[in-house]
């Protein structure tokens, strides 16, 4: 849930002992200046959710390491290092980090570049392809997003600018492993912002976004999303499919997981859900690969 009204503010500012380190990881800082080799291997931009981490990336990256070429820049969204900051920051913060990476692997010289999003990070890349982001756009070969947030199904978040003063920060419920890798709060402030970027998000698609005709877009999404309304993923296909001529290609898995892509540190596991995040894996290889 994104909203609760049970959820009471007792905490001192969080900060992720990891922002430092994911930062460093960013393959723009790492490769600079890239040698003739490295620039010839693809890049693969992720996105993670709201208040979420590049942790949400982690089993994806080391199997994109263990079986393709392909580098992984985990970019970690703006204004997630701490609570304070999270709560001060507008959704167009959270989407610069994005931008930027991209931006800073063009100018290096890389050709190849894939983006995955994840829920919210999802929703930012859509927000970024909007508003050119991606430009010059012609390295960008594919999209890909799983569990984008565009209809939450938890209501109460439409409510929340009426309900806020009666209302505390929504505190989340995650396991010792998990601790870390998530700030254990949502301000309101930070719902407010995310209230706005759905809005603004499902009108867009309403009009249609145009986008470049070489970039492929392929959506997943968990057919028992318990965050996200499984309206989002038609929102989504209609709204990306308005001003194109090409199919925009389309996974719905059996899945009870929001993020299915991510295994790690969750309590329980089942053998559909490792299949679930096989798929995943695999057809971004096989992408990158063809």
């Amino acid at each position: 849930m994104f909203v609760s009204t049970l959820s009471k503010r007792v905490y001192d500012d969080f900060s992720n002992q990891f922002s430092d380190f994911y930062k460093s990881q960013l393959i723009s800082i790492q490769s600079s200046p890239p040698s003739d080799d490295t620039l010839k291997r693809p890049v693969i931009i992720t996105a993670h959710g709201f208040g979420a981490s590049p942790f949400e990336w982690h089993d994806f990256s080391d199997y994109i390491a263990s079986n393709t070429n392909a580098l992984v820049s985990n970019v970690y969204l703006g204004s997630h290092d701490s609570l304070t900051q999270f709560a001060n920051s507008s959704w167009e913060d959270w989407l610069q980090p994005i931008c930027h990476e991209y931006h800073r692997l063009v100018n290096l010289g890389f050709e190849t570049i894939y983006l995955c999003g994840c829920s919210t990070g999802s929703t930012l890349i859509i927000q970024g392809l909007l508003n050119k982001c991606f430009r010059p756009s012609l390295p960008l070969k594919h999209i890909f997003l799983i569990d984008s947030l565009v209809e939450p199904k938890e209501k109460m978040l439409y409510w929340l600018p009426w309900i806020k003063p009666f209302m505390y920060d929504q505190s989340l419920t995650l396991n010792e492993k998990e601790i870390p890798h998530w700030l254990p709060y949502r301000p309101k402030k930070s719902l407010i912002q995310l209230l706005k970027l759905i809005k603004k998000t499902k009108s867009d698609l309403q009009q249609g976004i145009d986008f470049p005709d070489h970039i492929h877009i392929s959506l997943f999404q968990s057919q028992d999303d318990p965050v996200i309304d499984p309206i989002s993923h038609s929102k989504l296909h209609r709204g990306l499919s308005k001003c194109i001529t090409r199919p925009i290609n389309s996974i719905t898995l059996n899945s009870e997981l929001h993020v299915f892509s991510r295994l790690s540190h969750r309590p329980n596991v089942n053998p559909s859900d490792i299949e679930n995040q096989s798929i995943f894996f695999n057809y971004v290889k096989d992408s990158i690969i063809s």
